[in-house]
């Protein structure tokens, strides 16, 4: 793992294009098919972000507390944002701020990796009670986004996948994906079936309950809504997954290097051009422009300087 995995790097700059792509459209106000594509991004995205950190983790003391360092800084300096919007100073650490959300969650899944055993047969009961548990987490009323706690729960499978995948078949899942790509035609027709399902239930559905951070009832979504989305991130993500060009791509495989400060620093950016009314004129009501605008934004920040400074690292990872 010297090296870095050229169809892992493009997975991420796909998954990162479509995180800033997603906030934009959820900050622009009323844009053409704004639920539709809204669903169709949070029904894997994020699962399959976390699937890809769980396949790369490292649980080490200094890796938990250099999340955390993070998790601090970024979360002062939303606050201090918040603070300078409303004209009132409030900073907290007990409620992450949008995006901060991600590094505190990192954070108990990192811990919950050391905890679990996740090997072989053990592993694989492990992750069905993971699921198990984040389908049940629903039904708790008063946790919501205190500590990012409903977010890290529901989630936390997708997590454990990754680091199952890692320490069961590694080498198969990243130099076999030929011989994998044979359960392409079992999967597919669920792909499919997932899609036409997803179409009408992006209309009425609250585009809340896809954050996984609240309770079933007051999203809008039962037990039952969970379980299907979880399913779509599955169906989604295997084929993405089979799918990419296992090269290296200019311009893509670059920005999946340095999507950390494209992740961390895109959402200030997008709050102030939201704050100054920018967002909306930019945007115009058109899917095409924010399509733009985040191709645009994913650019400025996928700089290695910009990465450097934005993860406080005088040098960059050739790790994936």
């Amino acid at each position: 793992m010297k090296d870095r995995i050229a169809f892992i790097d493009n997975i991420k700059a796909l998954l990162i294009f479509l995180v800033v792509f997603g906030h934009i459209i959820e900050k622009s106000g009323n844009i053409d098919g704004k639920n539709t594509i809204y669903t169709f991004i949070y029904a894997f995205h994020m699962p399959l972000f976390i699937f890809v950190s769980g396949l790369f983790h490292k649980s080490s003391p200094k890796r938990i507390s250099r999340f955390l360092v993070l998790y601090f800084v970024y979360q002062t300096v939303y606050c201090i944002y918040d603070s300078y919007v409303s004209g009132e100073l409030k900073i907290q650490y007990t409620t992450p701020i949008w995006t901060v959300w991600y590094l505190l969650s990192t954070i108990f899944w990192y811990i919950a990796a050391v905890l679990i055993d996740l090997d072989g047969r053990k592993g694989l009961r492990a992750i069905g009670i993971a699921f198990a548990v984040a389908l049940l987490a629903g039904f708790e009323k008063t946790v919501k986004y205190y500590l990012s706690l409903s977010r890290t729960i529901a989630l936390m499978p997708f997590f454990l996948c990754g680091v199952y995948v890692r320490k069961n078949f590694f080498d198969t899942f990243v130099y076999g994906r030929k011989k994998l790509r044979t359960i392409l035609p079992a999967v597919l027709p669920m792909t499919i079936l997932c899609i036409v399902m997803l179409i009408p239930a992006s209309v009425g559905l609250s585009r809340h309950w896809l954050y996984y951070a609240l309770p079933y009832g007051s999203s809008g979504g039962t037990v039952f809504t969970r379980a299907f989305f979880m399913l779509c991130a599955v169906a989604f993500s295997i084929p993405i997954i089979l799918c990419m060009p296992d090269k290296h791509i200019p311009v893509m495989t670059n920005i999946g290097k340095n999507t950390f400060s494209i992740y961390i620093l895109h959402g200030i950016i997008i709050n102030f051009m939201k704050d100054n009314k920018l967002l909306g004129i930019l945007v115009g009501g058109k899917p095409l422009y924010a399509l733009i605008l985040a191709a645009i934004t994913v650019l400025a920040l996928s700089g290695d300087t910009v990465a450097r400074i934005a993860s406080f690292n005088r040098k960059l990872t050739t790790k994936p």
